[in-house]
């Protein structure tokens, strides 16, 4: 499967999704995750459009604590933020790996 057709599958998910490219700005989020969030775009979201904050001190979470640079680096994310976008908040629970897919990119 080409990770083309992995986000494909990904953005048709009715579960809050947010997945991106290691390496890469541009995040893609499920329907689920648009619903949820109020997103009105699928395409053009970028790291910077979506802000997570640590659930129990309310901060901005550090840039070594984001789920996608924890994921890129250590392969695995499981724990709580608070995820924003520009049209709400709420506390999630963030769980994420790495998919590998068998192209180069």
């Amino acid at each position: 499967m080409s990770s083309e057709d992995i986000v494909a599958v990904l953005k048709q998910m009715p579960s809050s999704i947010l997945f991106k490219r290691i390496n890469r700005e541009e995040v893609y989020c499920s329907t689920g995750f648009e619903k949820t969030f109020g997103i009105t775009k699928l395409n053009g979201l970028d790291e910077s459009s979506i802000m997570f904050f640590d659930s129990q001190s309310k901060q901005k979470a550090a840039a070594n604590t984001l789920p996608f640079y924890i994921v890129a680096t250590e392969g695995t994310v499981s724990q709580q933020y608070r995820v924003q976008t520009q049209c709400r908040a709420m506390n999630c629970h963030v769980e994420g790996g790495v998919i590998t897919t068998s192209e180069e990119n």
